[in-house]
């Protein structure tokens, strides 16, 4: 025992390691893709912004190219023949039209050999000022051929304002040094720019001469990280480059991008925190560590459970077996005693120990794995942190069940039709059994009602029906499924209290049971089945089912002649007979006719199967007007059952329409909005009987107001009519 423990804490311990693993691997996995989608988007800004810089820097190199060639048509040689052509108001005016419409053209000048302003666009008469001392002009004096210069940023002396200037040389035909055509480009049309742009907190804008000097940047320099100068310098025309600065105190990391303007001596540099870069990789980060951190728990509570069940488990036998050891003089006369015993430590087992524990960790670990592949999709992330969820609920489930087996569980029992349980579940198991295994229902329509937890029977006869197909496995054969009431006398085969049952008998023609194998059919975890294929519990729950109903349970079998297994219950009250016999009035048969209109075919097809699983004959329409196009045909309908929310006519049009041919239909309004009916409810739909349910809707909720429905209804067709 001691060995299957650490086996079962080993495993378990590897699935919690695996889980980890795979959850490591997620959030490097989407570390990787995000930094990778933000550099791809970073790339792309900068060649957008660097192109749109190129394009403002270009149009203004035009006007100064158009005003040099102007002043150069039909060649001069002289300064003096250059200021001829520069000074006076028609040039003036000439100036002051081209910077028309070019929003970040501030100014155009000309100025003289010497470094006077001959002529500039802002004002006239032109002020004395020499530009001597500016880079552009000492950059250009000395240059050979049509050269051109962009600025450092300097301080505009007409109104201040930051401005760097694209300044053409203008040379004779001797390449002489006549002055300079001069433009300047307002960095604050930049700063616009660029301010417009949302970025995110801690983005930088910024764009360099080739040589590193700063032209402008967005925000200022003093409130974010600058590029290393290795970044932008010896950029090719075209080229852009992807690396990474580093904040001077070395807190901030930051992803830079720089892209060199095609036609200009410019690069623009566009940089983002990694911290915002990787804000999403963080939420997602933290999303699968919560659902890995669930799976682990999931995996190490299942664990423990289990190793102490285990434990109590080979106590328990251990006292058996001494106790056996120490009487066994008494073991023939104390054989039923023990045995009671051992049914009771069992059962103290099976309350604690879910046999499917591991079709519970199968599906938690599944939905660990699918949450691995596919941590970019954060909707499947949640759906699957849901199934791992649901998986959980269904081992409590199962513990539910066993805690039933074990008597510890109290059941609820309710009114059950055998007729129309047995029908629906030929329904289900024609498609679980398979086409191999042909099911039969021999249940009259007039059978009273028996009293059980619908639930756990239905869970009960599944079990007993897969034993079945299992036994007539592989060649098929016939399950007959019968229900027939059942008078039992004072010392009854079936060892229960006289009275009147239910009797449900499930015959298969399979290969039937010896007599050894027959007396231990029922003993929990007692199997004649391949290792994996059961777990030997299936007999053994119906058989505490029905005793923990008030009823019995027995089975017979030989071999080659196939196996019955019989489950007596016991009947309904007067009161529950008399008040189904009222919700059944609508129908003959005592089966509701129900229209169920729903637009949604994955609701409707799951609602429709759910109500003709607990005995409702079920008509789906898709529309309300293919529900009214049926009720026009004369299809029989006790219950109207509609979505409120449907395209082209809503629940209440139906309501209102179908009462129009049906006076006094009783109807059920399904709405996705919690809480109770709108007012003027009654108006809306008209007179009869209305009720209305929140999705998601329980089945066994929708049953029973569609029941209390359908006996208003009833009652009300009874009321004599007065005058």
């Amino acid at each position: 025992m001691e060995r299957a423990t650490r086996r079962v804490m080993l495993a378990g311990g590897a699935a919690i390691v695996v889980i980890v693993a795979l959850t490591l691997v997620a959030v490097a996995h989407v570390h990787t893709r995000d930094l990778k989608a933000a550099q791809h988007d970073l790339l792309a800004l900068g060649a957008v912004l660097a192109e749109q810089a190129e394009r403002s820097v270009q149009g203004i190199d035009l006007v100064v190219n158009a005003v040099a060639d102007e002043l150069l048509r039909g060649g001069i040689a002289t300064p003096q023949e250059l200021e001829r052509r520069a000074v006076g108001a028609e040039q003036h005016e000439r100036l002051t039209a081209r910077i028309a419409g070019i929003p970040q053209l501030d100014v155009l000048s000309i100025v003289s050999a010497d470094g006077r302003l001959l002529n500039f666009s802002r004002y006239f008469p032109i002020p004395p000022i020499s530009l001597a001392d500016r880079d552009y002009y000492h950059a250009l004096r000395d240059a050979p051929g049509p050269a051109v210069f962009l600025s450092r940023p300097v301080s505009n002396r007409g109104d201040g304002t930051p401005t760097i200037y694209l300044a053409r040389r203008l040379g004779g035909a001797d390449d002489r040094f006549l002055g300079i055509a001069l433009a300047g480009l307002e960095l604050d049309y930049f700063q616009s720019f660029y301010a417009n742009l949302d970025l995110g907190s801690g983005s930088v804008i910024a764009l360099y001469r080739t040589d590193g000097q700063l032209l402008v940047r967005h925000p200022p320099l003093s409130s974010a990280a600058s590029p290393d100068p290795a970044l932008y310098r010896g950029l090719e025309p075209g080229e852009r480059r992807l690396g990474e600065v580093v904040e001077g105190s070395g807190r901030e990391r930051m992803l830079a991008v720089s892209a060199r303007l095609t036609g200009e001596p410019m690069v623009l540099c566009v940089m983002r925190p990694l911290d915002a870069v990787l804000s999403d990789w963080r939420v997602d980060s933290g999303r699968l560590g919560v659902a890995a951190l669930l799976c682990a728990a999931a995996v190490a509570t299942l664990m423990l459970l289990m190793v102490r069940r285990m434990r109590a488990y080979a106590a328990v036998n251990q006292a058996l077996a001494a106790r056996e050891a120490a009487e066994r003089s008494l073991r023939q006369a104390e054989a039923r005693l023990l045995q009671s015993q051992k049914m009771e430590a069992l059962g103290q087992l099976a309350g604690g120990v879910a046999h499917d524990f591991n079709n519970v960790l199968q599906a938690v670990g599944g939905g660990a794995r699918l949450i691995a592949r596919r941590p970019e999709d954060t909707e499947a992330v949640r759906r699957l942190a849901a199934m791992v969820a649901e998986a959980a609920e269904r081992g409590a489930s199962v513990v539910r069940r066993l805690l039933a087996f074990a008597r510890r569980d109290a059941l609820r029992a309710t009114p059950i039709r055998p007729d129309a349980l047995l029908t629906g579940l030929r329904e289900v198991l024609a498609h679980t059994l398979g086409a191999a295994v042909t099911v039969r229902v021999e249940a009259p329509a007039d059978l009273p009602l028996l009293l059980a937890d619908k639930g756990q029977l239905e869970t009960a006869l599944v079990n007993l029906a897969t034993n079945a197909r299992d036994a007539m496995a592989p060649g098929g054969g016939t399950l007959t499924m019968a229900a027939r009431a059942e008078t039992l006398a004072a010392g009854n085969d079936a060892a229960i209290a006289p009275g009147t049952y239910i009797r449900l008998d499930l015959t298969d023609t399979g290969a039937g049971m010896d007599a050894e194998t027959l007396a231990r059919a029922t003993e929990p975890f007692f199997t004649t089945k391949p290792s994996g294929r059961g777990t030997g519990l299936g007999l053994a729950m119906a058989r505490g089912f029905a005793e923990q109903s008030g009823g019995g349970f027995a089975i017979r079998s030989r071999v080659g002649a196939g196996t019955t297994v019989t489950l007596w219950l016991p009947l309904a009250p007067a009161k529950a007979v008399a008040g189904d016999a009222e919700a059944a009035a609508a129908s003959p048969d005592g089966a509701p006719h129900v229209l169920l209109v729903e637009d949604e075919a994955l609701v409707r097809t799951t609602l429709a199967a759910e109500l003709a699983s607990r005995g409702w004959r079920i008509s789906a329409a898709e529309s309300g007007r293919a529900a009214l196009d049926r009720l026009d045909a004369g299809a029989p309908c006790d219950l109207l059952v509609t979505d409120l929310a449907m395209p082209g006519m809503d629940g209440w049009a139906v309501i209102r329409a179908a009462r129009r041919s049906r006076p006094g239909l009783p109807a059920l309004l399904l709405t996705g909005y919690l809480g109770g009916g709108p007012e003027g409810a009654a108006e809306q739909a008209g007179p009869g009987p209305l009720g209305y349910l929140g999705k998601p809707a329980k089945p066994d909720e929708l049953i029973r107001q569609g029941d209390v429905l359908i006996a208003a209804a009833a009652a009300a067709r009874r009321v004599p009519e007065v005058g």
